[in-house]
């Protein structure tokens, strides 16, 4: 599964949306992605688009889950399989549930989680209304801190996200596609105590869920294989090796050298280097790298 990690900016408020940001929310960004789609399908695979909004990351002012569903329709109308609903990493939603970057009346506190994922579940719900559960996917971070997104207690954020979604889906009679949990990148060495502890977090988040669980965080082959025998995941998601390496899965079955990535060019659009320009297995290193 192809998973289009933060081409969604689904909607500009004030008329602002941060430079070079793909969206979702005209016709013509919709005929374009139409393209994208048709590509991935034509090799057999399925490919999601990930709703992503910044929220006060760059822009202030009022969102609504109508924004949503909006993006929602024009993703299905570009011919996407389905969406993930982009809750991580210190963007809007997490924005509602995290205690350093909530202003709202609702703010989340530590000895209680009444509301923490109020604004969360009303967005799947008009995602859902429109497309069903089973074309959904929701993307959660609650081990990770970006932009201050800091000083709560992961397990507990997570648990009452995943309280949530088990109560709609029962109600539902229906599974989501996924729930996608993020957590310390691997690759970055972390500290051993960070990693296990994180390890923990999402192991228990992974017991807690009922339904298809999603992991990443910079595994490596062998961290996946064993996230994944383990019971640690049912699925392990690869962003920047897959970027740098576009035959990955077959890099993967025969166990192939990788080539590195250039983080440098990661979200640089002058000049264009960095995205759809990685050599496939046999092929010279283009100019650059």
């Amino acid at each position: 599964m192809v998973d289009v990690k933060g081409h969604a900016w689904f909607w500009p408020l004030n008329k602002f949306v941060p430079p070079h940001c793909p969206g979702i929310y005209t016709n013509q960004q919709v005929e374009s992605w139409k393209k994208a789609v048709d590509s991935v399908h034509s090799k057999g695979a399925i490919i999601f688009c990930q709703l992503w909004h910044v929220g006060q990351v760059f822009n202030q002012g009022k969102w609504s889950p109508e924004h949503y569903r909006q993006a929602t329709l024009n993703a299905i109308r570009a011919g996407f399989d389905g969406v993930e609903i982009h809750a991580a990493d210190g963007y809007l939603i997490d924005q509602f549930m995290n205690i350093a970057l909530n202003d709202q009346p609702e703010k989340p506190n530590k000895s209680s989680l009444k509301g923490i994922t109020k604004f969360l579940m009303q967005v799947i719900q008009a995602v859902v209304g429109t497309i069903g559960a089973d074309k959904l996917g929701v993307r959660i971070s609650p081990s990770i801190d970006r932009f201050e997104a800091t000083d709560f207690n992961s397990l507990d954020l997570g648990l009452a996200v995943i309280e949530g979604l088990n109560k709609l889906q029962f109600d539902l009679g229906s599974k989501l596609a996924y729930l996608h949990t993020t957590r310390s990148r691997l690759a970055l060495g972390v500290a051993e105590e960070k990693a296990e502890g994180d390890a923990r977090i999402s192991k228990k988040l992974r017991d807690a869920f009922e339904g298809t669980f999603m992991s990443s965080g910079g595994y490596t082959k062998d961290q996946g294989m064993k996230a994944v025998a383990q019971g640690e995941a049912d699925l392990v998601a690869y962003g920047r090796s897959f970027l740098s390496n576009p035959d990955l899965v077959h890099r993967f079955k025969v166990n192939a050298p990788m080539n590195d990535y250039v983080r440098a060019t990661f979200y640089s659009q002058d000049p264009i280097l960095g995205y759809t320009d990685y050599p496939f297995m046999g092929k010279e290193a283009i100019k650059g790298y």
